[in-house]
Formats: C-alpha cells, structure tokens, sequence
C-alpha cells in the first residue's frame, strides 16, 4: 500500500463587520488537503480578534500605592498586560509605590486599571493614581519589568 503524502495550503482573509455597533475585526483561515489518492478535504476556522479596528492606543501612567513591593505586583502586572494586549512597562519606585506605563486602547487600559486595582493575591492596593503619558517607542511592543527608578 503506498504511504499517502499531504501537501497543505493555508490562506488567511482578514475582513471588517460592524458588530454591537463597533467594527470589528475578524479573519477565516481554510486550509486545504491533498492526498496522493486523489481525496480534497478543506478546514475553515473563523475567529474573532479582540481589537477594534476604530479604536486608537493611548498610552496611561499608573501610580500604584498600598503594600505592592515585594509581593510579585509587577510580575502580575506584567500578566494582566499581556492577557489584555497591553505594552509597556511596570517599576518599582524608591517611595514605596510601583509606576505601570500601559499602551492601549481606552478599553484595553480601563480593564488594565481594574486589575491594578485589585492586584496579586498577597497585595494591598491602596489607591492607583492615573495621568495621561506621552509614548515612549521602545515599550510599544510588548510589556516589560523595567529597572527601579
């Protein structure tokens, strides 16, 4: 019997729709199978993407105040950050609190500031201060523990 080989062909479409009166991003990727025997299969799988397609980044200073040195508060910063798709950074400061520099949308950064609100498990958030901020470039691709400042 002869070993059937696959070969694979994978496209992605990307296209808009208005959903819930905000456009939406969403992509259809089909692949398709063919097999030596001659047999045609295709996959196609839709998804959503999170981000909306109007919304634009912001980019927000948080100053965290409370118990939130020395119980893993930036590693879970870091964690929200990345579940949401947030950039930036989180440091500790010498007086005591930590600074959350967030990249996001309006949306991304009012869930980001919830969770900063509630923090790790072994935290006692006191109160988290927010400015606006200007965009520095080098933390607008992913989110980073930056050094004590």
């Amino acid at each position: 019997m002869p070993k059937s080989s696959f070969g694979a062909c994978a496209n992605l479409n990307k296209f808009s729709a208005i959903r819930r009166s905000r456009p939406t991003q969403y992509s259809y990727v089909s692949v398709d199978f063919f097999a030596e025997d001659g047999f045609h299969r295709r996959l196609g799988v839709s998804a959503t993407i999170p981000t909306f397609v109007s919304d634009a980044k912001q980019t927000r200073r948080f100053f965290v105040s409370g118990i939130v040195q020395g119980v893993g508060y930036r590693f879970f910063a870091q964690r929200a950050a990345e579940k949401l798709g947030v950039c930036g950074y989180a440091r500790n400061l010498y007086d005591g609190r930590v600074e959350v520099l967030a990249v996001g949308s309006a949306e991304q950064l009012e869930v980001m500031k919830r969770e900063l609100e509630r923090g790790p498990r072994f935290s006692n958030v006191s109160g988290v201060r927010e400015e606006q901020a200007q965009r520095e470039p080098p933390h607008e691709n992913g989110f980073a523990i930056a050094p004590d400042a």
